[in-house]
């Protein structure tokens, strides 16, 4: 079943950071990882019903650079609280390089604050190999 998750959640992922919505914008997203204060740059972007917060410390045009950090809300549906695993589409990883795996969240939270003008909220979880996600907040122009 853990498999049945992690890849399904890779799936959605990679599904919905291939195709770039032309609604696109940056702010700030802001977490502790493992004790280890993170503030870098964020990039928001809707693709139908999913939406994609990604923060880097900077971006060559939509892509960010390592080491990134990427939310997906496979079902977005505005201001409320969507679950990281089970059965739900949404997820949270980190990407430490272009030579490692993604780190994904096994379980936690990401509760959207505020959908316009602002796209604000929170989250938290842990990862498949226990690396410790707390406090973390975005803010960025809605998409």
């Amino acid at each position: 079943m853990k498999k049945l998750f992690y890849f399904s959640f890779i799936a959605v992922l990679a599904f919905s950071s291939c195709t770039k919505s032309s609604s696109s914008t940056t702010g700030t997203f802001k977490a502790t990882i493992n004790g280890v204060a993170v503030n870098v740059a964020a990039f928001a972007q809707k693709n139908g019903t999913a939406l994609n917060i990604d923060g880097s410390p900077s971006f060559s045009g939509t892509t960010p650079t390592y080491p990134f950090y990427a939310i997906t809300i496979g079902n977005y549906t505005g201001v409320g609280t969507y679950t990281i695993g089970g059965s739900a589409l949404n997820g949270l990883s980190i990407d430490s390089s272009a030579s490692s795996n993604s780190s994904p969240v096994l379980y936690g939270q990401i509760v959207i604050t505020s959908a316009t003008p602002t796209l604000a909220g929170t989250f938290y979880g842990t990862c498949y190999d226990s690396t410790k996600i707390t406090n973390g907040s975005f803010s960025v122009t809605a998409p």
